[in-house]
């Protein structure tokens, strides 16, 4: 399914400069879409003067990427000078080396020819209004990066024309587009589902009772910067230890399939403590009420791209205190999966402490955040406006995936690599 390829990564074609014949423009109606919804929008020529290509197409793409910062140990042999022998003796030496593991997957990949003229592109300005139906399999936009990792699933819509005399060269403009996951207003309680566990105390080999820790969520589904409710029950009635203060953390699970290998990457979001409770203590229900931290609009991967992946990567590790405490956009692929949850424990004060941890299973949706686009700055724009186009994209999704592997094969990559200033760029 996968290939590996460790050195010599394809060369990207120059592109060529197209301005001197006009430009196009791509604008939808809105920035954030949902599958199976209907998208608007229009693709603007400003033409300037006659160019080589009659065919405007519209492509629709999705991919996840996922990068992963390993470090390898290669062991060589080497001729050293021994101080008491006075002689040369081959000896193992270990060299340790940052290599950067590259995992790209097409989820989303739909071209179609929107209009044509048939006889070229004469000078002038066009507008031609179009619609199409979002596939409603796609897994929600998601970025994430952490500790020597970066995942990905972005997707883009580009219009452009290509030349009929020369490949490789085409008027383009290329276009970001956020999808999100539905978000069901109608989500059952999910009270009844209790998460329950009980485990016989002990201290010093000592019987100390039994303990009996239940919780639940009032809902399994909430938009992010949502107020959650967790129903924490912890029965000591038989138990002679004295329980500590009970932990509620909101944990991201990131779990990605890389050459039939699963990586799981942990998160603590959030965490909220409770009082504890004293030995003997009767069943009582506790409603814990837990904010939900906020969306990210940030995407740093043109940001990090153009710093050097690996670079990049390494640069976060090396920051103090970096922990990116906000939720992510959902993703539900083969390749990545994210899912969350609330982990609940608590755990007794004696000298053989007995740790009690249950898990919820929570869906967390990223709601619209109003991104919109800025209007076209044309001057003079006074386009005629061709006939309106139902774009029909097949709804079957291909899955192609490709891995790279890049060493840096002198060395481990030095601070003094990673110092310095990142450029800014952001695709919002």
């Amino acid at each position: 399914m996968g290939s590996n390829h460790s050195q010599n990564p394809k060369k990207k074609v120059d592109k060529v400069d197209t301005s001197m014949f006009g430009h196009v423009y791509l604008h939808t109606d809105k920035a954030e879409m949902y599958g199976g919804e209907t998208i608007t929008g229009n693709i603007h020529l400003n033409i300037l003067q006659d160019f080589p290509g009659n065919k405007i197409h519209i492509q629709l793409k999705g991919k996840e990427t996922y990068h992963r910062v390993r470090e390898h140990r290669y062991t060589r042999t080497v001729s050293r000078l021994n101080d008491r022998t006075e002689r040369y003796e081959n000896v193992e030496e270990d060299t340790y080396v940052n290599e950067l593991h590259s995992t790209n997957k097409i989820i989303l990949d739909k071209n179609v020819i929107v209009y044509e003229f048939p006889q070229g592109i004469s000078p002038g300005q066009y507008t031609i209004p179009f619609a199409f139906c979002l596939p409603s399999n796609l897994p929600g936009s998601f970025y994430q990066e952490g500790y020597r990792h970066l995942a990905r699933i972005h997707y883009t819509l580009k219009a452009y024309i290509p030349s009929n005399l020369e490949k490789n060269v085409s008027m383009s403009y290329k276009l970001p587009i956020i999808v999100r996951e539905f978000f069901n207003q109608e989500t059952t309680e999910s009270s009844d589902k209790l998460e329950k566990i009980s485990k016989e105390l002990s201290c010093c080999r000592c019987d100390s009772g039994v303990a009996t820790l239940t919780a639940s969520l009032e809902k399994d589904a909430y938009n992010a910067g949502d107020i959650a409710y967790v129903l924490i029950n912890l029965d000591l009635s038989k138990s002679k230890e004295h329980f500590g203060p009970i932990s509620i953390s909101l944990v991201h699970h990131l779990d990605v399939k890389v050459e039939f290998v699963n990586e799981p990457v942990l998160r603590t979001l959030k965490t909220v403590n409770v009082a504890g409770m004293r030995a003997g203590s009767s069943s009582k229900m506790k409603k814990i009420a837990f904010q939900l931290p906020q969306v990210s609009q940030e995407d740093n991967y043109h940001q990090a791209k153009a710093y050097g992946i690996l670079k990049y990567l390494l640069k976060i590790s090396n920051k103090n205190n970096f922990v990116n405490m906000t939720i992510n956009r959902g993703s539900r692929r083969e390749c990545m999966h994210s899912w969350y949850d609330f982990k609940i424990s608590c755990q007794t004060k004696q000298c053989c402490s007995t740790k009690m941890e249950v898990s919820c299973p929570v869906n967390i949706y990223c709601p619209e955040i109003g991104i919109k686009y800025p209007p076209i700055a044309v001057l003079d724009w006074n386009p005629i406006k061709l006939e309106h186009v139902n774009i029909a994209f097949d709804p079957q999704l291909p899955q192609t995936e490709t891995t790279k592997t890049f060493p840096i094969k002198n060395a481990m990559v030095s601070n003094d690599m990673v110092e310095g200033s990142l450029g800014i760029a952001n695709m919002f």
